[in-house]
């Protein structure tokens, strides 16, 4: 591998690895732990949340379809490319970062307390790309 190929792979790296930091280091919007537990809190906790990845959603439908999207209709995949609790791979080039920042932390979207709502707003974009 030539010096000039070996000094972009770190370059690369080290760009990835700082992603990894920053978005470690920020605050996440939805943290039911800072919230005192009621129904009505976790309603709108979901609530907010539910606008946000439909937005997000939305964002990234303008450049590809729903089945380019989730991998032929794969829940996981959808989750992934919505950076739900962070984006897995390399971020594509031309992306705004802040696109790609994590909706919830991954303690709290692995707790499945927001599943119904990922559930939701999943099959009606399965449901309007069957139309």
């Amino acid at each position: 591998m030539a010096n000039k190929e070996k000094r972009a792979k770190r370059a690369k790296l080290k760009a990835k690895n700082q992603r990894v930091v920053k978005h470690k280091s920020k605050d996440i919007r939805y943290n039911p732990e800072e919230v005192t537990v009621t129904d009505e809190g976790i309603r709108f906790l979901k609530l907010a949340f539910k606008e946000d990845l439909e937005e997000r959603l939305d964002k990234r439908l303008q450049s590809q379809t729903f089945d380019e999207l989730s991998v032929g209709g794969s829940r996981i995949r959808f989750d992934m490319a919505l950076a739900i609790d962070g984006y897995p791979f390399e971020l594509p080039e031309g992306v705004i970062e802040e696109d790609y920042e994590p909706l919830l932390t991954t303690e709290i979207y692995m707790s499945g307390m927001f599943d119904d709502v990922i559930d939701e707003v999943f099959k009606s974009a399965l449901a309007s790309n069957a139309n």
